[in-house]
């Protein structure tokens, strides 16, 4: 595994460690009832049991263990062309994985932190410290995640186009 790899799996099992402490210590703290969905000003507009806070680290959690295995079998990635891995030469398909492992640790931590965002800002919006969440991080994080995604397609592409696999 290399060094880059260790250091995004670690930074992914931190951030959902802090996922999980910001939950629980908060959780006894919350009303029955918590904000589960919000418009696109960001308030809330339907609400549910506090239990369902506890989906988004659930969510990250299953982010890790997928990680896990994606960084092992990365051909089992669901990304186009993934039938025409076996099919490569044995130093391209490591180039391909290192793609693939690369886009995948980088968009989980990001995501990891937007869930991070979103948990703090349901709690703060629970206890009713505050009446809305910042649409604006939410809208921040997809833009920043399109080019990273974008840019990784191109460069799984560059890589298949070398090899003329793509027209």
């Amino acid at each position: 595994m290399k060094k880059k790899h260790k250091i995004l799996l670690l930074t992914l099992v931190i951030l959902t460690l802090v996922s999980l402490y910001i939950t629980f210590t908060n959780y006894f703290e919350l009303p029955q009832e918590i904000p589960n969905h919000f418009n696109m000003q960001g308030e809330p507009d339907a609400w549910s049991q506090k239990s369902s806070l506890l989906i988004l680290p659930g969510i990250q959690v299953f982010l890790i263990l997928l990680a896990f295995v994606v960084y092992k079998y990365p051909n089992y990635a669901n990304i186009p062309s993934t039938m025409a891995l076996a099919a490569l030469p044995k130093k391209t398909k490591k180039e391909v994985y290192e793609v693939i492992r690369d886009m995948e640790l980088i968009t989980l931590n990001i995501i990891s932190l937007l869930f991070i965002y979103i948990i703090y800002q349901n709690i703060e919006i629970a206890k009713q410290n505050i009446q809305t969440i910042n649409t604006s991080i939410i809208w921040l994080t997809l833009i920043v995640l399109a080019p990273i995604i974008i840019y990784y397609a191109i460069k799984m592409r560059r890589i298949y186009k070398n090899l003329n696999v793509v027209d």
